[in-house]
């Protein structure tokens, strides 16, 4: 952006897991971030919220998928938005 030196970035979040059994956990996450643009009388606040659930298939093989919500409110007008985001991946390890 033409005339910011750089953007400070502050970031604070909570995750809570639950065993409902050794095989499926559950998440519940929560965050804010303030993001201030040096050079320009910007501030942006960003705010999200997620759960998830895991499924372990045996020690190597993970199934996880996540529901969010994302929001960014700015003292700039136009730069807000709400976005939903649902992601579904698999985790081998050894």
């Amino acid at each position: 952006m033409p005339g910011v030196s750089g953007v400070l970035y502050r970031d604070v979040g909570v995750q809570v897991d639950h065993a409902f059994r050794r095989w499926l956990i559950g998440s519940l996450k929560l965050a804010f971030g303030l993001d201030n643009y040096v050079g320009l009388d910007r501030t942006d606040k960003r705010y999200s919220a997620g759960v998830g659930m895991t499924y372990k298939l045996n020690r190597s093989v993970q199934v996880k998928g996540e529901f969010g919500q994302d929001w960014l409110q700015s003292n700039t007008e136009g730069v807000d938005y709400t976005a939903s985001v649902f992601m579904l991946g698999l985790r081998l390890q050894r």
